[in-house]
């Protein structure tokens, strides 16, 4: 007789299986060492688990396990419905991963309604789960002769993990496809990770959906990490397998982990701004490349697309697929005026009071707030100008700005010391990236913002604090750091012109000056707000857009 332990689990596996979260997945509920010792029933020198009900039932047991310590384990299973539908059949290891991953198959010979396990007592491993699966899924053929990348140049610039680095097993898909124009957005309903990594859970997944004869590799063409990761899977020159009927021309991508606020229960997982950034720049880059489209009808949810009766992709996710849409990024800006003079130029005189007027719109998909500042160039270094500012490497944060809006920021200029400055400004997000850092930036790139700050010396005779162009004394700022000394590294003296070389860092520690990566400082009073309507150039801008439209 079950024990009411077992019972308990056993509605807790059937109720986790309706509204089924899942499209192609690794099996959910894992169940780890310390339940089967002390919550399984024991039968001599096994451990017996409850039965699983999974919809649709299946003839073929598969197996996940984490954390294998090396050690032989024999696993069986059974299928079960009001009483055993066949024997106990021993398991069969298909695969076995460098980070203690397996995938296991019990073969059974009818088709069953649930199934158990039984692990022979004292095995070692971290967590089983398991699931029934039909076991005659996608058309295979023999496993392709191994080839180079097939990740084209466009994509692996945005950072996709190819399948020969992620070391991917041979497809074995028949069914090609060369005409894609549209694209399916889905999430595994899994773990976000596996084996500790999110590599581990590509590799998993591929090693379970061929190993369980499921597909004939992993059902989607790219896979999103919850840290903004992007990994090649089933190479884009076959059919997907995971959208029932819709999967002609249909481009899968697919988050890893499980992201329906309902459906999910304990596995359920928040969205990230890094794996929906990531996946924008993914759709957006594909669209370009295969000269399609990202519309309400051309990139739709898993669920949306007929005779698909599934959450997929998660409410979490589906909430935001207009994101995936869009041509522009989370955070952007495009400049629309100054009050500069030709070539960007500013000229004062020493010791008068100046204030630069910079109008910039906001193009991205979200709003500006006290955490948006504006920054100058190199990155976290000291400026010579910044008596007046928030902080020497800060103008002070923006104020707060809806995308279409336009904000007016008023930028005062030290002009204690004679001599000629470059003043370069960028925008960032503290403690989350730079404007100019993609995949949650869009611009304005690093010198896009670039002016030159003249201060002349009263005509009345030589000025003691006068600073010679190139050289206002300290250190050579080699390093870019704080000082007084500028140099051609630097970037707080008096500098050169020409653009410094932008570091492409994202903000992971404070500046010299304390202020680098800590929280935005409070708005000061010569900041101001206006909303004006858009008018759109962008200064010195260049293209950040995947469509090579330097003004989007």
């Amino acid at each position: 007789m079950m024990s009411a332990v077992g019972l308990a689990l056993v509605a807790t596996l059937t109720a986790s299986a309706s509204p089924h979260p899942r499209g192609a997945a690794l099996p959910s509920h894992p169940v780890d060492a310390a339940m089967v010792a002390s919550r399984w029933d024991a039968d001599h020198a096994w451990s017996v688990s409850p039965a699983r009900w999974d919809d649709g039932g299946g003839r073929r047991v598969g197996l996940h396990l984490q954390g294998a310590h090396g050690v032989e384990i024999e696993v069986q299973g059974v299928g079960w419905g009001d009483e055993p539908v066949s024997g106990w059949l021993p398991a069969r290891r298909t695969w076995r991963g460098e980070d203690g991953q397996e995938v296991w198959v019990a073969d059974l010979p009818d088709w069953a309604p649930a199934s158990r396990l039984r692990v022979r007592a004292g095995a070692r491993f971290d967590t089983v789960a398991w699931e029934l699966v039909a076991g005659d899924g996608e058309r295979r053929g023999p496993s392709a002769p191994p080839t180079a990348s097939a990740v084209s140049p466009a994509l692996a610039d945005i950072g996709v993990v190819s399948r020969e680095d992620w070391g991917a097993t041979a497809t074995t898909c028949t069914s090609t496809e060369d005409d894609w124009y549209r694209f399916a957005i889905h999430h595994t309903a899994g773990g976000q990770t596996s084996g500790g990594t999110v590599q581990g859970a590509v590799q998993a997944l591929q090693a379970y959906a061929m190993g369980t004869g499921t597909y004939c590799d992993i059902p989607y063409q790219f896979l999103v990490g919850y840290d903004g990761s992007l990994w090649e899977g089933r190479p884009l020159t076959y059919t997907a397998g995971a959208t029932g009927g819709n999967n002609d021309g249909n481009i899968a991508i697919c988050f890893l982990g499980c992201y329906d606020s309902g459906a999910c229960g304990s596995l359920a997982v928040a969205e990230t701004l890094q794996m929906m950034a990531a996946a924008r720049l993914l759709a957006q880059t594909l669209a370009v490349q295969e000269a399609t489209t990202t519309t309400a009808d051309s990139l739709m949810g898993h669920r949306d697309y007929p005779e698909n009766h599934t959450v997929c992709p998660g409410d979490l996710v589906h909430g935001r697929l207009a994101e995936l849409r869009s041509a522009d990024a989370h955070l952007q800006a495009a400049w629309v005026a100054d009050d500069s003079g030709e070539g960007g130029r500013i000229t004062v005189e020493q010791d008068t009071p100046a204030v630069l007027t910079l109008q910039l719109r906001n193009t991205g998909l979200l709003p500006w707030t006290a955490n948006t500042s504006l920054a100058s160039l190199p990155r976290d270094a000291d400026h010579p100008l910044s008596a007046d500012w928030a902080s020497p490497t800060r103008v002070g944060p923006l104020p707060d700005t809806a995308p279409g809006e336009t904000a007016t920021i008023q930028i005062p200029l030290d002009t204690t010391a004679v001599g000629t400055f470059s003043l370069d400004l960028a925008l960032v997000e503290e403690w989350v990236t730079w404007f100019g850092d993609a995949p949650i930036g869009g611009g304005p790139d690093d010198g896009d913002l670039s002016f030159v700050v003249e201060v002349l010396a009263w005509p009345d005779g030589p000025d003691d604090t006068a600073v010679e162009t190139g050289d206002s004394g300290g250190g050579d700022g080699a390093d870019g750091g704080g000082g007084s000394g500028g140099g051609d590294g630097g970037g707080d003296g008096g500098v050169d012109v020409a653009e410094e070389e932008p570091r492409g860092d994202i903000i992971a520690r404070e500046s010299p000056s304390g202020c680098g990566c800590a929280a935005a400082p409070a708005p000061v009073p010569w900041v101001a707000w206006l909303g004006l309507a858009g008018v759109g150039l962008v200064r010195r801008r260049r293209g950040r857009s995947p469509h090579g439209d330097p003004t989007s």
